[in-house]
């Protein structure tokens, strides 16, 4: 069985709770760990990979880019809905290719594109940034939805994945 199964942990969930991970089968089919941030929640206690998010640009100096840089960690998700943000494409494209292409060339890291949402302007965005990085694409296409349809799910997943069909999806 190829495990696929991301646990999305927003730290504020549990930090007052540790005890409640204790309750997570960490040997089911979850694959790894994901949070908004660039540091491991403490309270998983490294029963799982971790895979954290350079989240906006305040992640890309300092602790916050020591985390990301020293990390141990296969995958690195890069910015959270960039366009909810007022993170522009070409801005994006530009960190993107001047240091996070870096964690690659230099640490052999796998790259998440940013993750936008599934609405028009997010579509137009990554669209956008795609192109722009064209030369230095990511290893997957991260991406968002939202809604309860799971028909519509299914088609947009599939509209994206045919704009670039040699990458691996993350939603």
């Amino acid at each position: 069985m190829v495990k696929k199964r991301v646990l999305l942990l927003d730290y504020k969930n549990t930090r007052d709770i540790n005890w409640a991970m204790d309750k997570i089968n960490f040997k089911g089919s979850l694959c790894s760990v994901s949070n908004w941030n660039t540091w491991y929640p403490p309270e998983l206690k490294r029963r799982l990979p971790f895979r954290p998010m350079i989240h906006g640009r305040s992640n890309l100096t300092g602790s916050e880019w020591s985390n990301i840089s020293t990390t141990k960690a296969e995958v690195i998700h890069f910015f959270n809905e960039p366009e909810r943000a007022g993170i522009s494409p070409d801005e994006a494209a530009r960190i993107w290719n001047d240091q996070v292409v870096l964690l690659r060339a230099n640490h052999g890291k796998r790259l998440v594109s940013p993750s936008c949402a599934s609405d028009a302007a997010g579509i137009s965005w990554i669209n956008k940034w795609m192109s722009l990085v064209a030369k230095n694409p990511p290893d997957y296409l991260g991406l968002h939805w939202y809604g309860t349809k799971g028909d519509e799910m299914i088609k947009h997943l599939e509209s994206m994945h045919k704009q670039d069909p040699n990458q691996k999806i993350i939603v």
